[in-house]
C-alpha cells in the first residue's frame, strides 16, 4: 500500500446522502427518454415544476462539485510513526496522530459500501477531547482498507512495544546514555505517560498456561470447544510477537443464539406493550366476528375501520419491537477472536462491522442482566475503553446472552487478565444499610406532594369534584406509593459494593442490574456527593470517572452508609501511591 494516498471516490457520493444518489441514479437511467419527459412538461405548460426540478440539480451538482474538489485536495499519509491527513481547500488544514495513541481502528460496511466493494476506517485515539467522536474517518476499497488498518495496528504495537522496551532499559539501568539523571540526583521516571494522564502498564500478554481453544456456543446453550489451529500448524503461543495475527480463542454466535440475546436482552416495558396490543387485536376480533351479530355486509364496510385500528396497533408494536429487531440486524453472525494483545470482532447483517480493540486500551468491564437475564440466570457483557460507544451505532458489546455460571469460562478465554473479577471471593458484597430506608421514605414524601398537587389542579381547573375525586386521589396515591415501594426494594436488593485491592466493583439496578468492574489505576477521579438528608442520616453517593466517551466516562456509586464508601478514595490513592513507587 502506498504511502500517500486518497480516499475512494465513491466518497463522494456518500457525502451527498441517499436522497441524492437516488436523485443521480433516476436521472442517468432516465436520459434516454429526456427529450420525450422535457416535452410533456413543455406541452402541459408547467415552467414552475421544471424551474424546481434545475434547482434541485443545481444544488446537487453543486454539493457533487464542492466534494470532489475537496476529495481530490485531500491526501492522506502514512509513515512508520503517524498517519497525516491534509486538506489543501480554502481552509488548510493538517491533522497529525501518532500511532502510538491509536486506541481503536474499526471498520464498517454499509450497504452502499457493499455493493460498490469499499469500507470505512474509523481511527480513534486516547484523547479526552475527541471522546465523544471519531478522530479520522476514511474510506478505502475493501482490501486496502484491510491492509492500511493491518499496517496501522503493526506500526501501534512496535511504537508501543519500542517505548515499553526503553522504559525497561532505563529500570534496568542498561539504557547507557538514554538513561539521563536529573540534576537533583534523582533517576527520571522511565514510565511513559499517555495523551489521557495515565500511566502505562507494560504487562505482557498471557501466559502459555492462559491459550484457550476457540469457543462456539452450541443451539443447546452449552459451551463446547473445538481446536483452534493457526495456518503453521502449530499451537499459538500467547508469548508471541507483538504484531502477530494469531487466533488464541474464538467465541461465536449462530442465528438462533442471536434471536435468545434479543429476547432476554429486551426492555420489559416493550413487551408489555406488545402483549396489550396482542389482547387488544384478539379482544376486537372476538367483539366484531365471534360474539357480534353483524351481517357479511356489514362485516365488509368494517374491514377499512379494523384495518385502520390494526395499523395504529402495529405502530405500537413496531416501536416497542423496534430495539429488537434492529439488535438482529445488528449482531447478526457475532463473531469475537482473541489475538495476543487485541481482539478482534465483526458483526452486522446489512452493516457488517469490525472491530480491534487493544487489551490495554480497555478501561472497564459491565455485566448487564436486564429483568429477563436476571430470572432466567443469564448475562450478557459490555466492555468501554476509548472510540468504543462514541457513535450511536457502535457497539460495546463483548459477549451476547449467555447463562452466567459460563461467563468466567468465556471471559477467560478472551480475557484472561481480568480473571481476578470472577475468581477472588475473600470479601462478600457490601449491600445498603438498613438507613437508605428513612431515605427512602422522606423521598416518597416528594412524590405525595406533586401527587397532591396534580389533583388540586384537577379539582380545581376541570372541576372533579365528588366521590370520582376521592376514589381518584385515593386510587392514585396507593398505586404510585405501591409502584415506589417495589422500586425501592428491588433497588436496595440490586445495589452492592465490592472493594477488592486492585479493582472495584459497582453494581446498580432496580429490576434489571448491571455491574462495573473498574481498576484503581484505570479510574481518572472519584467525586463524593451528600444531600441534606444523607447528611442527616450519614449516607453518600458518588461518581467514578473513567477515559471514554461522554456516555461511558462515569458511573454512579448508589447510595451506602459514609463509611462503606469512604474506603473507596483510600484505596484508589494507595493504588496510586504504589503505582508511582514502581515507577
Amino acid at each position: 500500500m502506498d504511502n500517500k494516498f486518497r480516499n475512494h471516490p465513491s466518497l463522494m457520493l456518500e457525502q451527498l446522502g441517499v436522497f441524492g444518489v437516488i436523485i443521480i441514479t433516476f436521472l442517468i437511467s432516465s436520459l434516454d427518454d429526456l427529450d420525450e419527459i422535457l416535452g410533456d412538461i413543455k406541452n402541459s405548460d408547467s415552467t414552475t415544476l421544471l424551474i424546481v426540478i434545475l434547482v434541485i440539480l443545481a444544488v446537487i451538482l453543486f454539493r457533487l462539485a464542492v466534494n470532489t474538489i475537496v476529495w481530490y485536495k485531500t491526501w492522506i499519509t502514512v509513515d512508520e510513526t503517524s498517519i497525516t491527513i491534509t486538506k489543501n481547500t480554502i481552509f488548510r488544514s493538517v491533522n497529525t496522530i501518532g500511532l502510538r495513541n491509536i486506541s481503536n481502528i474499526n471498520i464498517e460496511r454499509n450497504l452502499l459500501e457493499r455493493i460498490l466493494g469499499t469500507s470505512t476506517v474509523k481511527i480513534d485515539t486516547e484523547s479526552r477531547s475527541t471522546a465523544d467522536t471519531t478522530d479520522v474517518t476514511i474510506l478505502l476499497r475493501k482490501d486496502k482498507a484491510e491492509a492500511l488498518r493491518e499496517r496501522l495496528l503493526a506500526g501501534a504495537t512496535a511504537a508501543k512495544h519500542t517505548q515499553t522496551i526503553a522504559a525497561n532499559e532505563q529500570l534496568d539501568g542498561t539504557a547507557g546514555a538514554a538513561a539521563s539523571v536529573p540534576n537533583n540526583g534523582q533517576t527520571s521516571d522511565p514510565t511513559s505517560v499517555q495523551n489521557d494522564g495515565q500511566i502505562s502498564d507494560p504487562t505482557s500478554v498471557p501466559n502459555n498456561d492462559q491459550i484457550s481453544r476457540a469457543t462456539s456456543v452450541q443451539n443447546s446453550g452449552q459451551m463446547s470447544t473445538v481446536s483452534s489451529v493457526p495456518d503453521n500448524g502449530q499451537v499459538t503461543s500467547a508469548n508471541a510477537a507483538p504484531n502477530s495475527r494469531q487466533v488464541l480463542s474464538e467465541v461465536a454466535y449462530n442465528t438462533k443464539q442471536v434471536l435468545t440475546h434479543c429476547v432476554y436482552s429486551a426492555s420489559i416495558i416493550s413487551l408489555l406493550v406488545c402483549l396489550a396490543a396482542l389482547i387488544a387485536i384478539i379482544a376486537f376480533f372476538l367483539k366484531m366476528v365471534v360474539f357480534g351479530n353483524h351481517s357479511i355486509g356489514s362485516l365488509i364496510q368494517m374491514i377499512p375501520t379494523a384495518l385502520g385500528g390494526i395499523v395504529v396497533i402495529g405502530s405500537f408494536v413496531y416501536a416497542a419491537l423496534r430495539s429488537l429487531i434492529g439488535d438482529f440486524f445488528r449482531y447478526y453472525s457475532f463473531r469475537i477472536k482473541r489475538m495476543p494483545d487485541h481482539l478482534h470482532m465483526e458483526f452486522g447483517l446489512f452493516k457488517r462491522t469490525s472491530y480491534e480493540i487493544p487489551i490495554k486500551r480497555i478501561s472497564s468491564i459491565i455485566v448487564q442482566r436486564p429483568v429477563f437475564s436476571r430470572i432466567s440466570k443469564r448475562c450478557f457483557v459490555d466492555i468501554i475503553n476509548i472510540g468504543m460507544g462514541d457513535e450511536k451505532e457502535e457497539n460495546t458489546r463483548l459477549l451476547l446472552s449467555i447463562p452466567e455460571k459460563h461467563l468466567p469460562e468465556l471471559l477467560h478465554r478472551l480475557l484472561p487478565e481480568f480473571d481476578a473479577y470472577f475468581t477472588e471471593s475473600d470479601t462478600a458484597p457490601i449491600r445498603p444499610p438498613k438507613a437508605i430506608w428513612w431515605k427512602k421514605i422522606i423521598d416518597s414524601a416528594k412524590l405525595l406532594v406533586f401527587l397532591a398537587i396534580g389533583w388540586t389542579l384537577m379539582i380545581t381547573v376541570f372541576g372533579v369534584t365528588g366521590l370520582p375525586a376521592v376514589l381518584g386521589c385515593i386510587g392514585s396515591f396507593v398505586l404510585a406509593m405501591l409502584i415506589y415501594l417495589i422500586g425501592c426494594y428491588g433497588t436496595y436488593k440490586a445495589n452492592k459494593l465490592q472493594l477488592r485491592e486492585n479493582y472495584i466493583a459497582i453494581t446498580n439496578g432496580m429490576f434489571a442490574s448491571s455491574t462495573q468492574f473498574i481498576d484503581y489505576h484505570k479510574i481518572q477521579y472519584i467525586e463524593l456527593q451528600q444531600t441534606p438528608v444523607e447528611r442527616l442520616l450519614h449516607l453518600q453517593h458518588g461518581i467514578v470517572y473513567i477515559l471514554a466517551g461522554a456516555m461511558n466516562s462515569f458511573t454512579g456509586i448508589p447510595c451506602f452508609a459514609k463509611e462503606q464508601i469512604d474506603p473507596i478514595v483510600q484505596l484508589f490513592l494507595e493504588d496510586s501511591c504504589n503505582r508511582r513507587k514502581k515507577s
